[in-house]
């Protein structure tokens, strides 16, 4: 990139930077907004055309230096229709700029129609990877809408440095200013004050107890503005007349209007001018009571609490029964923090758990798994257990007696030897013989559940001695009782 093509702009720089540099103080500044239109085309094209522009957006930074000088610093953002040469087509892609600019107004910013023009130096960044020298010169209109508002146009050409880079652009939009008028001090010239009566209300000074202020003879020289024999400065309501301490207390309470809440019914200052009411006579004052029109103890703020569990029926899940507040007023039999209502076992603690039902030990787990493979039964017609067999189904009874919310089933499988039909008639009456000694055990049949599969569900090899001895097996599993 070559910087020494355009000594304008380097001069316009310094000139900028001078400014800052001799300590002058800016007198305000504003933020722009614009809408920005681009036209790579009209250095080439001998026809003016809308579709020849590109769109974009323009942040402009601006700062009073005089009356009639700003300095802007202007950022775009946009697309553009870049030139290959005169014959060869246009590529779009992304334009970037910014600059450094002196703007001359022909009148003064707190005027309603602000014309300027512009020059300074700025850099154009062609698709974020060719960076060009620019000099922009243009002009523009301010239309005041507000004190701090503007309609903003811009129009200027950019020269910049390159072949078949110089182009057109354009922008509309608002301009925001944080001094919208110059500050004109009028200075008027006061007739010479009395060494007596500065404030000439007619009250000596050595009397006036406001001797820069023109009052009442009655009030010591002191304004009274509406005329309550108070004067401003001990008037609580200046502008308001009153008899208390200057304001007005329409019900005669002792508090003035300003701070009493009920302005138009007698009540004491501690009540802060309201009467004591309880509508639904609870003995709750209705300003304390969450239910004003339903009677209720004072423990529920006067909310009703119909059974009495300290919790009112609004905030009460089981207004009728009652409860802990932990559990929103339901019952808790077991105490482990889930209410009966939502507790697979509610007579048995379960606390950790959603079900409210306590979980297996890992080693009552690892029974039921071993208790798989630990069922044996005697070849013959009829189903007969073998006798070592029966330690494991006692087992299987103590634990279901410690756990007297949950309920078992037993499945029984066998291994594909022999006919299906034939599988599944003696698979059912297994789990039948185990579910018949369970009950003989004293474990109810509501708690009790069996099924026969036969071959189903393999989890073994059915071509190898030690697949079969897999398949042949029974199952027990237990979970909560559902409510």
């Amino acid at each position: 990139m070559q910087l020494s093509g355009y000594p304008l702009c380097w001069g316009l720089l310094f000139m900028s930077a001078s400014l800052f540099a001799q300590g002058q103080k800016p007198a305000g500044g504003g933020l722009a907004v614009r809408y920005l239109w681009t036209n790579y085309q009209l250095p080439l094209n001998q026809k003016w055309s809308y579709l020849d522009f590109t769109y974009g957006a323009e942040l402009e930074f601006r700062q009073r230096l005089g009356k009639k000088i700003d300095l802007g610093v202007p950022l775009r953002l946009g697309s553009a229709l870049f030139p290959r040469g005169k014959t060869d087509g246009f590529e779009k892609g992304t334009l970037a700029s910014a600059d450094l600019q002196l703007q001359f107004k022909t009148a003064p910013s707190g005027a309603k129609w602000v014309w300027f023009g512009y020059s300074g130096a700025g850099i154009n960044l062609e698709d974020f990877e060719r960076a060009k020298w620019a000099l922009p010169v243009g002009g523009g209109l301010d239309i005041r809408l507000s004190p701090t508002v503007f309609l903003s146009s811009k129009m200027e050409y950019r020269f910049s440095q390159g072949d078949f880079s110089d182009h057109l652009q354009a922008s509309f939009g608002f301009r925001f200013v944080s001094f919208p008028k110059d500050q004109l001090i009028l200075v008027k010239k006061k007739a010479p004050a009395s060494r007596l009566d500065r404030d000439g209300d007619g009250v000596r000074d050595g009397l006036d107890l406001c001797p820069d202020q023109k009052g009442l003879a009655a009030l010591n020289g002191c304004p009274d503005a509406d005329l309550d024999g108070f004067p401003d400065n001990n008037d609580a309501c200046p502008t308001i007349a009153g008899a208390l301490q200057g304001c007005p207390d329409a019900d005669g309470d002792g508090v003035a209007d300003k701070d009493d809440r009920c302005p138009l019914e007698v009540g004491p200052p501690d009540r802060q001018g309201c009467p004591a009411k309880d509508a639904d006579q609870d003995g709750v004052l209705d300003e304390e009571d969450l239910c004003p029109k339903e009677p209720g103890p004072a423990n529920t703020k006067g909310c009703p609490d119909s059974d009495l569990d300290g919790l009112a029926d609004k905030d009460d899940d089981c207004p009728e029964l009652a409860g802990l507040p932990e559990t929103r007023g339901c019952p808790d039999t077991d105490l482990d923090g889930v209410p009966d209502k939502d507790d697979q076992c509610p007579n048995t603690p379960g606390r950790g758990t959603g079900s409210g039902c306590p979980e297996l030990d890992p080693s009552d787990a690892a029974l039921l798994e071993q208790a798989k493979y630990a069922i044996h039964f005697l070849p013959g017609v009829t189903v007969r257990l073998k006798p070592e067999s029966f330690q494991t189904l006692d087992q299987i009874v103590d634990l279901m007696r410690k756990y007297p919310d949950f309920e078992l089933h037993i499945a029984a499988y066998t291994d594909n030897t022999g006919d299906a039909e034939a599988n599944r008639e003696l698979s059912g009456e297994r789990a039948k013989f185990c579910y018949e000694y369970l009950m003989s055990r004293g474990i109810g049949p509501r708690r009790l559940s069996y099924a026969g599969h036969g071959e189903q569900n393999p989890v073994g090899n059915n071509q190898t001695p030690e697949g079969r001895a897999l398949n042949r097996r029974m199952e027990f599993t237990v979970k909560p009782i559902p409510n």
